[in-house]
């Protein structure tokens, strides 16, 4: 799918630094000419007359093909955008269901409250009573989100039977979309700065922004002063130009995150837009103004990019990146009303009724009772607003994984995390302690997210194991979930992350896996988008070999292809192991040093056996942890694994799972966006949906979450109602999309963890 030319308006870097760069302004030819420049970026192996022809019918169609104003160019193409994705039924907003998944990568590079302003230009009721229409349509429309679902009777039906969704997998500081973030930052630069000093210096934020060809800090600060210098000279021209009404006063209340009122920030920003549009339809002779309120839309764009997950963003690390560049920090901090109320209506229609909020503990019991205690206030005021009484939210605390600071010196891996995690538990049992005597919010379950590659379950289960009988000795249930098989050199490694999250946390019935898309993804795609090859440290494919090894041997395994491999695995473990370990010992030995990794490493060599031993160095001995790490080039393509092998190794997995009965958490949007998808129709969901499962192996039940909503422009109606296209680009007929959405909704009601 290639998205619209128009939609690429406000990724127009060229534009930005010609603003920023020149005295003269760019002309309507120039800034289509890089729009082309860009489109073509994203598809080079097509010839020019492709794009040529695509664009011409484009611009002919959005009535710009010979357009020399920019005040029409702007105002044409963003209601062409209007028109191409939004409908309006019985006085609500709606994303055409059959333009949903094109929307999904519009919203990602242009954030949606301007194009659904430009929605309302020709209303007939704002030409007959601003005042009126504000009251009466921008302000419930734009009361909590510009986060549109799409018009879909049928789910909305099935939501009102089940009495609303559940999400199973949110983080509550990733959810704040664009257009609430922006007012925010634009209104306060200089407290805003002080969360971009904190975290510009790391090297992580520094490849995001070199990355989307982002400025310096100091100049980013400048140009989000010059975005409110732009700001207010526009509200003057529009405040001084007698036959347009305003509502908007001095004191524009859409920039101060303090003084949200009855007047929703959203609806005051989309009635803004609005009346700059008209105001360069009615006046177009005004040129300065049209660059003025372009170039603050492109520092939108540029702001929005360092928000929101883009399409060409693969992988868990360039997630990461967003959640650490302090882009969203301030805002998420506080304002947890407003985020409850984004995560729960949709043009008055509410379709959340249990929330999972994951939040990351601290050091300490005081700041974890500040951290609970402003989710615990906002969602109470969000509940006592909305009348929402019949809301419930239920707290999981997610460990964050690291990578060791030390991977080769003589002491214990991951040392210091470990002594981290500790602390971490011993503040939070203290909090779960005070919050069940308080009868408040409790905390139901504990995860572990963040890159896997960086940590695995080894380095969690002694606490998790801890934690969990903490509570149970005082009668409490302390579910588990773990983000495993999300992200991964090899598909391997992922699955064996989420066979070490199952074992070495000894997790039960009722707990559940993040993510899991090792298990799921088709071995043909993933070699494909690898290119054949991938490199790996010695020990992980090691690991990866004994994980596999032991898999193959269980009595439940029913394929004979397999068992004919364990000859070939045998030797290549036998050989590695000597690598690394510089000695000889038995599969059955190392199976049993692997499985071990679940317990506290003691740094006592004394009278151990040789299981015992080969624990104590893969922990302690600095020789074998540098051989550990050394990195090796696998050729996938040429393996002897065949990808009918893999998929057979990856339903050994779920079946395994499945029989523990462990659910797997699907955000579809987060692991498109993350994982080797292109789109959300290569996601691996119809193969877990298949009930003919072959030689009777078991699926796990599946649920659904979110993720972050706020980084992937979606919530959990979104989440359904895409999860419900795909079925239906799979050949799903109606009765059979239908049940299949009902199950998933009955599944997750039920796989909640209760107290």
């Amino acid at each position: 799918m290639r998205l619209p030319f128009i939609s690429y308006l406000l990724c127009n870097q060229w534009a930005l630094n010609f603003y920023e760069h020149n005295v003269e302004n760019p002309s309507v030819e120039d800034i289509k000419r890089h729009l082309y420049t860009l489109v073509r970026r994203f598809d080079m192996y097509k010839p020019d007359y492709c794009f040529d022809d695509d664009m011409n019918e484009e611009m002919q169609d959005v009535g710009v093909r010979d357009e020399h104003s920019l005040s029409l160019f702007l105002v044409k193409s963003l209601k062409w955008l209007a028109k191409r994705y939004l409908l309006y039924l019985k006085g609500r907003i709606y994303v055409k269901k059959e333009m949903l998944e094109e929307w999904m990568e519009v919203v990602t590079v242009f954030p949606p409250l301007v194009i659904e302003a430009a929605f309302f230009l020709d209303n007939e009721q704002l030409a007959l009573d601003e005042t009126a229409f504000f009251r009466n349509v921008l302000r419930p429309l734009f009361a909590n989100t510009a986060i549109r679902r799409p018009y879909h009777r049928n789910l909305e039906k099935l939501v009102e039977e089940a009495t609303g969704l559940s999400d199973l997998h949110i983080h509550i500081n990733g959810t704040s979309e664009t257009d609430m973030i922006w007012w925010s930052q634009i209104g306060e630069v200089d407290i805003w700065s002080s969360s971009f000093d904190e975290v510009w210096g790391y090297s992580e934020v520094n490849r995001q922004r070199e990355q989307l060809s982002e400025v310096p800090l100091s100049e980013y600060k400048k140009r989000l002063r010059d975005g409110k210098k732009l700001l207010n000279d526009i509200l003057k021209e529009l405040t001084a130009c007698e036959n347009l009404k305003m509502l908007f006063k001095t004191n524009y209340k859409f920039l101060h995150p303090k003084s949200l009122d009855e007047t929703p920030r959203l609806a005051l920003g989309a009635y803004f837009y609005i009346k700059v549009l008209q105001f360069l339809v009615y006046l177009e002779h005004k040129k300065e103004t049209s660059h003025k309120f372009y170039h603050l839309l492109l520092i939108l764009g540029s702001v929005h990019r360092m928000i929101v997950q883009q399409k060409w963003q693969k992988g868990f690390l360039q997630f990461q990146m967003i959640t650490e560049n302090g882009y969203r920090w301030r805002h998420e901090e506080k304002n947890y009303e407003s985020r409850f109320a984004q995560l729960s209506y949709d043009n008055g229609f509410r379709f959340l009724r249990y929330i999972e909020g994951r939040f990351s503990p601290k050091l300490t019991f005081e700041e974890n009772m500040a951290l609970v205690n402003g989710i615990s206030k906002g969602f109470k005021t969000f509940k006592t607003k909305n009348n929402a009484d019949d809301v419930d939210l239920r707290l999981i605390a997610h460990f964050i994984k690291m990578k060791d600071r030390y991977p080769n010196y003589h002491f214990c891996r991951h040392r210091d995390l470990r002594v981290m995690n500790h602390k971490k538990a011993l503040a939070l049992n203290q909090m779960g302690m005070y919050l069940e005597q308080q009868k408040r919010i409790n905390i139901v379950g504990i995860d572990a997210a963040a890159n896997e590659m960086d940590a695995g379950p080894e380095v969690f289960a002694p606490t998790f194991h801890w934690l969990r009988e903490k509570w149970r000795k005082r009668n409490r249930d302390l579910h588990f979930t773990f983000h495993a098989g999300e992200d991964f050199r090899h598909i391997f490694s992922g699955l064996r992350m989420m066979v070490e999250a199952v074992d070495f946390l000894e997790m039960e019935q009722g707990d559940r896996i993040g993510h899991g898309t090792a298990a799921g993804i088709s071995p043909q795609l993933w070699m494909d988008r690898m290119d054949g090859s991938v490199k790996i440290r010695k020990g992980e494919w090691l690991d990866d070999l004994v994980m596999v090894h032991e898999l193959i041997l269980r009595q439940s395994n029913p394929y004979a292809d397999l068992v004919e491999l364990l000859p070939r695995i045998h030797a290549e473990i036998m050989d590695l192991f000597h690598e690394i370990y510089d000695d000889n010992n038995s599969v059955s030995d190392m199976v049993k040093a692997w499985q071990m990794r679940r317990h506290e490493p003691k740094a006592d060599r004394k009278d151990k056996s040789r299981v015992e031993r080969m624990f104590w160095d893969y922990h302690f001995n600095s020789n074998v942890k540098k051989r550990y790490n050394q990195m090796m080039s696998l050729r996938i393509r040429q393996s002897y694994f065949s990808t009918t092998h893999i998929e057979h190794l990856q339903n050994l997995v779920l079946d395994y799972i499945a029989h523990k009965d462990i659910a797997i958490e699907v955000p579809l949007s987060s692991n498109v966006a993350i994982s080797f998808y292109n789109s959300a129709n290569e996601h691996h969901l119809q193969r877990w949906m298949d009930d003919s499962s072959e030689n009777d192996l078991l699926i796990p039940p599946i649920v659904v979450g979110t993720d972050d909503p706020g980084i992937f422009m979606t919530n959990i109606y979104i989440e359904y109602a895409r999860i419900s296209s795909y079925l239906e680009s799979h050949g799903y007929g109606f009765n059979a999309r239908v049940e299949a959405i009902k199950n998933m909704i009955k599944t997750s009601n039920y796989y909640y963890f209760k107290e």
